[in-house]
C-alpha cells in the first residue's frame, strides 16, 4: 500500500479502499465497462496518474495498462509527484498544477430551442475551457427561473489532454412557469468557482424556437 507523507491526507490507494471518502468521478457508460487498453494514460502497469484537465481527478491503472477515473475529495488535488508516493494534497505548491499559471475557467454557450407544448427549452449547453469534471452549471432564464443544473463532462471520457474542454448539458423540465417570450429572451449559465482556484463565470446563450 502507497503510505501518506503528511499527516491527514489520503493517499491514492487508501482513497480506493474507502468509498465513503471520496466522491467518485461522474458515471460514464464507458467506466461501467472493463476499460480499453490505454498507454497514453498508463505509462506503465499498476499505476497512479494525473489527469491533465482537472487536478482533482486521477488515473488508476491496472497491470493490463487500462485506466479507471477517480476523483479526490472536494478541495485536494491529487499530487502525482508526491513521495514516497502519489496522494491526495491540498493545493499549495506540492503538485504540478500548484506550480503553473491555472488555465480560464471562460464559459461558452450554444444556442437552445423552445419547445411550447408542453413549454421547455431543450438543448441547453455550456462548455467550460478548463476542463473540471463534475462541477456544477447553473443555466436560467433572464428572469432568473432556473432551467436546469448540469455537471460538466468530458468529451470523451478517456480524454487526456492539458486544456480540454469539458461540457454540461441538458433540457428543462416541461411545464415550465412562465411566457413564450420571456423564455425567447435567452438564458445564462454560471459556474459558481471550485476550490479557490478557479474563478467563477457567467456566460449568455440565446433560445431559438423549435
Amino acid at each position: 500500500m502507497i503510505t501518506s507523507h503528511r499527516a491527514g491526507l489520503l493517499t491514492a490507494a487508501a482513497l480506493l479502499m474507502a468509498p465513503a471518502a471520496v466522491a467518485l468521478a461522474p458515471a460514464s457508460a464507458q467506466a461501467a465497462t472493463p476499460p480499453p487498453v490505454n498507454r497514453s494514460i498508463c505509462k506503465n502497469p499498476g499505476g497512479y496518474y494525473q489527469h491533465l484537465s482537472d487536478p482533482r481527478t486521477f488515473w488508476q491503472c491496472d497491470s493490463v495498462y487500462r485506466p479507471t477515473r477517480h476523483s479526490c475529495p472536494e478541495g485536494l488535488w491529487f499530487n502525482q509527484e508526491a513521495r514516497p508516493g502519489p496522494i491526495c494534497d491540498w493545493p499549495d505548491g506540492n503538485n504540478i498544477y500548484s506550480r503553473a499559471p491555472e488555465g480560464p475557467t471562460t464559459l461558452t454557450t450554444t444556442p437552445a430551442r423552445l419547445q411550447k407544448l408542453p413549454l421547455k427549452v431543450v438543448g441547453l449547453k455550456a462548455t467550460l475551457k478548463t476542463g473540471l469534471i463534475g462541477v456544477p452549471i447553473t443555466f436560467k432564464s433572464k428572469s432568473g427561473k432556473v432551467l436546469c443544473t448540469a455537471t460538466t463532462e468530458s468529451v470523451s471520457y478517456y480524454e487526456n489532454t492539458v486544456g480540454a474542454p469539458s461540457v454540461a448539458t441538458c433540457d428543462s423540465t416541461a411545464g415550465l412557469l412562465g411566457t413564450v417570450n420571456d423564455l425567447l429572451l435567452g438564458y445564462t449559465a454560471t459556474f459558481a468557482g471550485r476550490d479557490g482556484h478557479f474563478n467563477a463565470s457567467t456566460a449568455n446563450g440565446t433560445v431559438n424556437l423549435l
